[in-house]
């Protein structure tokens, strides 16, 4: 069952007009951020390359790692919106902050994804469902990896209290 799950799943990469989608999302998308997000989507499926930034992004994480590499104890907490000032590329909240704050940087997200692995794991046991667990906190690691974190309100509604109170709330539904 799992193996005809696998192929159904590959069929629809495979046949879906991806590019077409990423179009039509964009298009019809009132934000305008996301918008060019889709559209920059789409056209890298389309053209095979990234239309958008692609490599400024990626020397914006290899500037962070090789501050951090320079730097192992970190520049300090300088906190601009100026790209590449003091070494940070300001598109990573974890390559950012290795730069920033060095190896303690790595004690941080250590304690704080070992402390956020737990608090999930107890919730979600409540409902017999712990296998959500780890996929969820290898996400949010690497949505950390990719872009700035910590920045938002709804990011920290989202992962410190919706996500961990779930579980809470579809154990009261059972119960009633």
């Amino acid at each position: 069952q799992k193996f005809g799950i696998g192929i159904l799943v590959l069929l629809l990469i495979a046949v879906v007009p991806w590019s077409n989608l990423f179009y039509f999302l964009s298009d019809i998308m009132p934000n305008d951020s996301i918008s060019v997000r889709f559209a920059s989507i789409a056209s890298s499926l389309a053209d095979g390359f990234a239309g958008g930034n692609l490599d400024s992004r990626l020397q914006t994480y290899v500037t962070s790692l090789n501050t951090f590499l320079e730097n192992p104890l970190g520049v300090g907490p300088h906190y601009t919106f100026v790209t590449m000032e003091n070494g940070i590329g300001y598109h990573s909240q974890f390559f950012d902050d290795l730069a920033r704050y060095g190896i303690f940087a790595i004690a941080f997200y250590v304690a704080f994804f070992f402390g956020y692995y737990k608090l999930l794991l107890q919730q979600w046991s409540k409902i017999n469902m712990k296998q959500v667990v780890l996929p969820v906190v290898i996400v949010y690691f690497l949505f950390l990896c990719l872009n700035p974190g910590f920045t938002s309100e709804h990011e920290g509604v989202l992962v410190l209290f919706l996500i961990p109170a779930i579980p809470d709330l579809l154990f009261k539904k059972e119960e009633n």
